[in-house]
């Protein structure tokens, strides 16, 4: 029972110029999986003159939910693409071409650059350090050295490990920060390219 808690819910529909198929847009959402998005082509309900074929192909399955734009460059090819931009762990997951029988499918995403290991300046070297030292009490939990080697950490260059060491740590904790401090490392987390999911957390630590 448990694997039936699923829903596909159906975002938008686009019909083909000769109005024979439809591409459906669907976001997936499963108590026990994370949310995706889904594209399939179908033969559309209303042309009566050919049998239809309920499922023609799939034209997308991204595990995330995602704002997908899809549209019929003619009857034979499809474009499709997003606003959003996908973590650089999709770039060699998705398509750039595909064909679905004789429908050609060209795909056109942004993909964010992969996180920095090295804070690109000495002014987000500063920021890091910054980081640290006003959660260094959460830090210490962990043992009385573990700040410092953070703090070495980052001057070696490993400077995306240790804000994320950093980040995990406060959160684990549950170790509540000021909005000064969320503010700061909401800044430095963007500016490494790290996953936004960090900041979700830790805008609730913020008091």
């Amino acid at each position: 029972m448990r694997h039936a808690r699923c829903d596909n819910t159906e975002v938008k529909r686009i019909l083909s110029p000769d109005r024979k198929l439809v591409i459906i847009v669907y976001d997936h959402s499963c108590w026990n999986d994370p949310p995706s998005t889904f594209a399939v082509v179908e033969g559309h309900w209303d042309w009566f003159s050919w049998s239809r074929r309920p499922e023609f192909c799939y034209l997308l399955n991204v595990g995330a939910h995602l704002q997908v734009d899809a549209r019929w460059l003619d009857n034979k090819h499809i474009e499709i693409s997003s606003p959003d931009e996908l973590d650089s762990s999709y770039d060699k997951e998705l398509p750039t071409h595909y064909t679905c029988d004789d429908i050609a499918v060209t795909y056109k995403f942004k993909i964010k650059p992969p996180p920095k290991e090295k804070a690109p300046d000495n002014q987000t070297v500063a920021m890091i350090h910054e980081a640290i030292n006003r959660t260094e009490n959460c830090i210490r939990q962990g043992g009385p050295y573990y700040a410092d080697y953070l703090r070495n950490a980052v001057d070696q260059g490993d400077s995306r490990q240790a804000l994320e060491l950093v980040c995990t740590i406060v959160i684990k904790g549950k170790c509540p920060i000021s909005k000064e401090t969320y503010a700061l490392l909401e800044t430095v987390v963007k500016k490494m390219g790290i996953a936004d999911t960090y900041l979700e957390d830790l805008k609730a630590l913020a008091r």
